[in-house]
């Protein structure tokens, strides 16, 4: 971790495969570059279409990883490529971010205290009114998004050593059938919203969404779903903040953190 004072280090990757519906990689890597983080590594699925303009580092995959295996193995590389790291960023290649991210959350995150992880995508069910700051929405694998994905090093770590973990691309590690998860899903190589609340319930961690939300889901729809995406479904923000707002000049002022209990789950 960052001595006290010292900048905080940040490693991000951002996910992207083919889409037979509308493309977004160039605006969420456009958006990307307003918020003051380092350049991201792209994690790419075969036949990805990769912005001319991006002159980052792009990790072609081999053979179609699938979205559990692209998500988790991208972290995983950051953690071992990058472990001077303080946190990390996983995005999806529909995730647009305000500007000014970056400054507010190194304000806002060493006040939340330890936990799974940080949203900047705030799915509309989990809007919440006359707040500005951070809400507990942690629901074991009843959890919503991956969108946008922030977790401290030690949290990343912590995540991969749990067995579960491990098991979920041999295993399905939940006791659910098709029709919880509310589309077509493999159930051992997706539904990485379910494993990261299903981890951070076991050890009792916040996982902490923004309102207003500093990140949107552009994409028309989930790669795993025929759903358009609305903020009526949930599949969509109902208070981005905006492309024009700048939250870094929130840093230094008051903000709401609601750190729930957890639910009990029947």
């Amino acid at each position: 971790m960052a001595n006290s004072g010292d900048p905080l280090r940040w490693a991000l990757g951002v996910v992207t495969c083919p889409r037979q519906d509308g493309y977004y990689l160039d605006q969420c890597l456009n958006s990307l570059s307003t918020t003051g983080f380092p350049e991201p590594v792209v994690f790419a699925e075969p036949k990805s279409p990769i912005p001319e303009s991006f002159k980052g580092h792009v990790c072609c995959r081999r053979k179609q990883y699938g979205d559990w295996s692209n998500w988790a193995t991208g972290l995983f590389e950051l953690l071992l490529s990058e472990p001077d790291a303080d946190y990390f960023l996983m995005a999806e290649d529909d995730a647009f971010f305000a500007k000014g991210c970056r400054a507010y959350l190194e304000y806002a995150i060493p006040m939340l205290g330890p936990f799974g992880s940080v949203s900047l995508y705030t799915p509309s069910i989990y809007h919440k009114e006359n707040i500005h700051g951070f809400h507990n929405e942690l629901l074991d694998d009843r959890t919503w998004s991956t969108v946008t994905v922030i977790m401290s090093k030690q949290g990343v770590i912590s995540f991969f050593s749990d067995p579960l973990v491990q098991k979920h691309r041999f295993e399905n590690i939940f006791n659910r059938d098709e029709a919880f998860w509310q589309c077509s899903v493999d159930p051992k190589n997706s539904i990485k919203d379910a494993v990261i609340g299903q981890w951070a319930s076991k050890h009792d961690l916040p996982i902490y969404y923004h309102t207003p939300a500093l990140a949107e889901h552009i994409g028309v729809r989930s790669t795993l779903s025929e759903q358009e995406s609305t903020s009526t479904n949930g599949r969509m923000t109902a208070s981005f903040v905006g492309p024009e707002v700048d939250v870094s000049e929130w840093v230094g002022k008051p903000f709401h953190i609601q750190p729930k209990t957890k639910v009990a789950l029947l």
